[in-house]
């Protein structure tokens, strides 16, 4: 077997179709009694000192090869920092993560404000270290995931947007399975869906045919041809349907 071909592999197997939170969640456990004592702490004394800490990722059990072939084995160590801020409200959730990442280090920061509660915090967590997996596989092997994150304007509407940022995004597929309330995610997904549907503006479908084809987002093997891209109507039948059917696998794969 040739070695790209393993690589290939290995590769769809975590992030194609991988949730690196839920291995994960036995390392975050441990530290949850502890972060639970700082957001108590934190939220009686308006206090923003930071919690900090880190998760061990035993990066052998992936099966990963760098770019010169070579086996990956050993520990990667993530560091987490947890910042409460009781000047800003994030929302019913009350907690805000991101997932930083360069070519030497890759670090996760949560924002916690006083709406937080720790299984909030912790489903968190979870969705960023999967985030962090896939930005190390991405580093070590070079393979690079379909990525669409919308920034504050939704380049093509809330609801379009929504559903690529969702279901698209091959980091964000996974990440989201930490979410915890299944029957919320797939309400409204299928409400950005309708909405999707309702549109039947011509330019609008061309235009996001030409974005899946800029940013290979159609894999390879698609059905839709250069061609077909192009064509309004033919875009919004496929966009629909292979964003339902990106749907299903995720309740799916939830559920496993």
């Amino acid at each position: 077997m040739k070695i790209d071909k393993i690589i290939t592999e290995s590769i769809n197997k975590v992030i194609a179709e991988g949730y690196a939170g839920k291995n994960l969640e036995p390392i975050v456990n441990t530290n949850m009694n502890q972060i639970g004592m700082w957001l108590s702490s934190a939220k009686r004394r308006k206090s923003n000192t930071p919690f900090n800490f880190s998760v061990p990722i035993n990066v052998g059990k992936y099966g990963l090869r760098n770019k010169e072939g070579k086996k990956v084995v050993g520990i990667y160590k993530v560091p987490i920092t947890l910042n409460y801020r009781n000047d800003i409200s994030l929302g019913e959730n009350g907690v805000g993560g991101m997932t930083e990442f360069d070519k030497r280090t890759i670090k996760i920061e949560l924002i916690v404000s006083k709406e937080a509660k720790i299984e909030i915090i912790k489903s968190v967590l979870l969705h960023e270290l999967t985030h962090a997996v896939d930005a190390f596989i991405s580093k070590v092997t070079g393979y690079k995931a379909n990525s669409h994150q919308p920034d504050g304007t939704f380049m093509f509407g809330r609801e379009v947007s929504t559903i690529l940022y969702r279901l698209w995004d091959t980091s964000e597929f996974n990440a989201w399975q930490s979410y915890g309330d299944l029957n919320n995610f797939v309400e409204t997904t299928m409400e950005c869906l309708e909405k999707a549907n309702e549109i039947n503006d011509t330019n609008f479908w061309e235009a996001l045919g030409g974005y899946l084809m800029m940013n290979h987002l159609i894999g390879r093997g698609g059905r839709m041809s250069s061609r077909n891209m192009r064509n309004g109507a033919r875009v919004k039948k496929y966009f629909i349907n292979t964003s339902f059917n990106k749907l299903k696998k995720f309740i799916k794969k939830f559920k496993l």
